[in-house]
């Protein structure tokens, strides 16, 4: 193509830029927003033990995620601004009527102020004449509110029944370990401690968060596709090698930008489906044992066994059980506790499993450089079942085909964007 360049629309290319570099930048805030959600409430309810989302280390995940993700929207927010900062000093430079001192008069019209709020402040002098590019949409890069988990209500309910006999379930647990070492531990089994304590924890939050991610990542592939709407208007005005070099590097910024949209997405449909299965598992596990500790243990007496039992304590002598050492109430106690424990578990298994597969997919999205696109799949795969609205999956089947194709982060610029000077900047293509 034959060299030519309208300053006017180059000129107002860079403060498109500019403003889409500030997107960037809240979305950056946003993404990392999650490090300081505050997923776990030890101490609550009179428990200090960690919950699930802390032992399985999901709230980290998070907040790794989150930093990540910020750190790569920060990148193209800076490879933005300076993109703005070298558009306007071509425009400049375009604007000269003797090639020969073009350079310098880009030179007399820009500068690098330093440090401004965390970034590189460019300066440019402005050009009256500038077009004025559309500004596309205006995302919502606002904080979502506080969220509260209705685990905790069904928490609060649960206690009444498992509280007045949890004393007793520990210890008469210990008894039926010694005569049964193949059931429980030496510890015994304590329903609030291992039932309630490890379901404390603001499931709500995951979600919070999950949208964090996915509003950051819409406002970048948002910011991507006015980028790429201004860069098709800039082809038709800028025509030459220069040209051409800018738009090959401006298609690889902008799909960088572009692919956090499917990240984020991907990342909140993870956490909400997690929240939302583990919050319905834990009212079905804490139903289930307040239900059976009624019918198995109240219901059928075995209570009076289990209070017989704790006020047989004999200071300097120890426990005397000797309504429940032998025979058929010693039986009955350890199995109906047994199966009540061995569900209880299975079903806490099923959460910590909920759990640990979100936590999977973060890992992975946290460096797609470094997981394979078939690992990526393998991965949502585990929890796409989790997802039960057809519509939403046909939308995630959507953003993981576009989250697989990491060759828009690993072909993303690793360099800012410089315009050339000199003779090259005037060349045909």
């Amino acid at each position: 193509m034959i060299f030519s360049a309208s300053t006017e629309d180059i000129f107002g290319m860079g403060n498109s830029a500019s403003s889409l570099a500030q997107v960037e930048r809240d979305a950056t805030i946003l993404a990392r927003k999650p490090g300081g959600i505050e997923f776990n409430y030890r101490g609550s309810g009179g428990y200090t033990s960690p919950g699930i989302i802390e032992l399985v280390g999901i709230d980290k995940a998070v907040a790794e995620f989150g930093e990540l993700m910020g750190l790569r929207i920060s990148s193209r927010s800076s490879g933005l601004d300076y993109l703005a900062y070298e558009l306007k000093r071509a425009a400049w430079r375009y604007s000269s009527q003797d090639r020969a001192t073009a350079d310098q008069l880009a030179d007399a019209h820009s500068r690098i102020d330093g440090n401004l709020g965390g970034y590189t402040a460019y300066s440019v002098d402005p050009m009256a004449s500038a077009t004025q590019f559309p500004a596309g949409e205006t995302p919502d890069l606002a904080m979502p509110e506080h969220r509260e988990t209705d685990v905790r209500a069904i928490i609060d309910q649960s206690n009444g029944i498992l509280t007045e006999l949890d004393q007793n379930v520990r210890y008469g647990t210990q008894q039926v370990h010694k005569v049964v070492p193949a059931l429980f531990t030496d510890e015994g089994w304590s329903p609030l401690e291992q039932i309630v304590a490890p379901l404390v924890g603001n499931w709500e939050e995951l979600e919070r968060a999950g949208e964090c991610f996915q509003k950051a990542g819409t406002a970048s592939e948002v910011a991507a596709e006015t980028f790429k709407s201004g860069n098709a208007q800039l082809s038709r005005s800028w025509q030459g090698s220069a040209a051409d070099a800018y738009q090959d590097y401006g298609l690889k910024l902008s799909n960088a930008m572009a692919w956090e949209g499917p990240i984020g997405r991907i990342a909140e449909a993870v956490l909400t489906a997690t929240s939302e299965q583990a919050q319905a598992a834990a009212s079905e596990l804490l139903t289930y044992v307040n239900k059976k500790f009624q019918e198995e243990i109240i219901d059928k007496g075995i209570k009076k066994v289990l209070e017989k039992a704790v006020t047989s304590f004999i200071p300097g002598v120890g426990w005397l059980y000797t309504a429940v050492t032998t025979g058929k109430d010693m039986y009955d106690m350890g199995m109906a506790l047994w199966n009540i424990y061995q569900e209880a578990e299975a079903m806490l298994d099923k959460i910590r499993t909920l759990v640990k597969d979100a936590q999977a997919v973060l890992d992975a999205l946290e460096n797609p450089q470094e997981a394979a696109a078939n690992e990526l799949n393998q991965r949502i795969d585990k929890v796409k079942g989790q997802i039960e609205s057809a519509t939403e999956k046909i939308e995630l089947a959507t953003d993981i085909a576009a989250a697989a194709d990491i060759t828009a982060v690993t072909n993303a610029p690793k360099e800012n964007y410089i315009a050339p000077t000199g003779a090259p900047a005037w060349e045909n293509s």
